[in-house]
């Protein structure tokens, strides 16, 4: 295959890309917990490279803050909600929904003095079993995306999420990288009934996603389109169904990572089929008796292997990419351009 290497920007301009975008893409939503993690008490997190705390005001509507306290710097995770307010555990300094100060015990609060300081809010919601943020400049927020696979009923869903020791970038890449599976998880079942590859192409590309077809061959020999496409949609979503030779649907795959911090990632896994009625009985038994147990030695392999991994910052700068690698290309050239854009409009 033909070599296509990666892109070498100046000395000056790679660091600044990375350092950005290893935080995640800005002015986008991401999952960053489960709704069921989300009870009474506040609750600490680790997102975008930033401290986080979650609570639940007095209508269990979830709330994002920066964990420190402007006061002397302590986690406010570690405070007391009160009705719609987050107390902190130290001195008692109070924070209303929006992250305003009300309240600083032995200060005159008759002032506006308690009104200066805020912590920072972020917007989130709480939709499909998860715990949503906006990441960016609040004034660009958008409506939320949520995959229709989490939420339509018509679909019978599987959801996993994992905590690994890698960039999410490098978990997007792993996933719009059809080729890693015929020979990282050769010995699993699942992908041994899966038709093999002749090449890659993009069949769509709009510059907010793109779809990755593939060609392989089919169970009568022929070589032709297979499986389905992989589809990518900004900041982190990713769609692929996996087939057998034959063309019948094994089950489709939904990933949506999210960055910890420039070395960790937080991912969402939803393994799931469109089924009703009696086929959607015959997606349970196949799913529990067949492939959930596929599911764990599929995920060691590739959490292996992304664990493996240099540093992003250090292992992009000496790779080189394939033909084979097109997905990987297309998706790094829309979080590039989408990144570079954030930054001119800030």
């Amino acid at each position: 295959m033909a070599v296509v290497d990666s892109p070498q920007p100046t000395a000056a301009a790679q660091p600044r890309v990375l350092r950005g975008l290893h935080k995640g893409l800005p002015n986008s939503w991401y999952p960053i917990l489960r709704s069921s993690e989300l009870g009474k008490t506040p609750v600490h997190l680790r997102r975008f490279a930033e401290d986080l705390v979650l609570w639940r005001d007095s209508t269990g509507q979830p709330r994002v803050f920066e964990d420190r306290c402007p006061h002397r710097g302590a986690y406010l995770s570690l405070g007391r909600i009160r009705g719609d307010e987050l107390a902190c555990c130290y001195h008692g300094w109070r924070f209303n929904t929006s992250g305003v100060c009300t309240d600083m015990p032995l200060e005159e609060t008759s002032s506006s003095r308690a009104g200066r300081f805020h912590v920072r809010a972020h917007a989130a919601e709480e939709r499909a079993g998860f715990i949503w943020m906006f990441y960016g400049d609040a004034q660009r927020r958008q409506p939320l995306f949520v995959p229709e696979e989490l939420e339509d009923h018509s679909f019978s869903t599987f959801t996993t999420v994992y905590t690994w020791q890698t960039s999410w970038l490098n978990v997007l890449d792993n996933v719009v990288d059809p080729l890693h599976a015929v020979h990282l998880h050769a010995n699993v079942d699942v992908q041994k009934r899966r038709p093999t590859y002749q090449a890659f192409h993009v069949t769509e590309d709009d510059g907010t996603g793109f779809r990755l077809g593939k060609v392989g061959t089919r169970a009568d020999g022929s070589v032709g389109p297979v499986e389905g496409e992989v589809e990518f949609l900004l900041p982190n979503i990713v769609r692929l169904d996996l087939a057998d030779i034959r063309g019948n649907l094994l089950f489709r795959v939904v990933v949506i990572p999210t960055p910890i911090d420039e070395n960790q990632s937080w991912a969402v896994f939803a393994r799931t089929r469109r089924a009703t009625g009696w086929q959607r009985v015959r997606w349970w038994i196949a799913w529990w008796a067949v492939h959930r147990r596929d599911i764990p030695a599929v995920i060691a392999e590739d959490r292996a292997v992304l664990q493996s991994l240099a540093p992003i910052s250090e292992v992009r700068l000496r790779e080189h990419l394939v033909s084979s690698d097109l997905g990987v290309i297309y998706l790094r050239k829309q979080l590039n351009q989408a990144f570079r854009q954030s930054l001119q409009q800030a």
